[in-house]
């Protein structure tokens, strides 16, 4: 065994997750619906900017869009695009495995939703930290526990103006000067 299967063995491993492990994600039909970094730009141009724009990136966009249609109307038209992903066998094979902790770019609650669904088997219990308020410290030392560290916001958040989905280089700016611990 080599160094990085003993650590997985030991529940001594961090597991990050970015928007490549959505991208499979299916809704309630079986149709993929998660998508690339070049796909969400695209949607977002065609919600919000009168369609695809050449040379335009995902920053811009998203700056475009919150400034055209407002912040709540970005976030609610995210929420849409990523609330009716259903896990994928990868992330159901995720549960199978003690983590010390699970970090992730990803707004969805494909992660939450496979736990939740498989809590009769899973090995941890799955506790999502999105803010410096939430309780990661009794997290980390409760026995059992497993936090989920959402580094870009969640879906299940949006009414609080003080975390904003992490989209645009404005919102990666706001959240290291006010998301300390994270």
């Amino acid at each position: 065994m080599d160094f990085f299967q003993r650590q997985i063995a030991k529940g001594e491993a961090v597991l990050f997750l970015g928007a490549g492990a959505s991208y499979n994600c299916t809704d309630l039909r079986g149709e993929r619906i998660g998508f690339t970094g070049n796909e969400l730009l695209e949607k977002i141009c065609i919600e919000f900017l009168g369609g695809i724009q050449s040379g335009v990136n995902l920053d811009f966009a998203a700056t475009m869009a919150v400034q055209k249609a407002g912040r709540k109307n970005l976030d609610l038209f995210l929420k849409g695009l990523v609330d009716d992903f259903e896990p994928t066998e990868e992330h159901k094979f995720i549960t199978s495995f003690k983590w010390k902790s699970i970090y992730t770019t990803n707004y969805d609650q494909a992660i939450e939703k496979v736990y939740t669904d498989n809590r009769n088997s899973t090995i941890q219990k799955l506790e999502k930290v999105i803010c410096d308020s939430d309780p990661l410290q009794t997290i980390l030392t409760t026995s059992g526990s497993l936090p989920l560290i959402k580094l870009h916001g969640c879906i299940s958040r949006l009414n609080d103006d003080s975390l904003p989905l992490i989209i645009s280089s404005e919102n990666y700016r706001y959240s290291q000067s006010h998301l300390k611990m994270l």
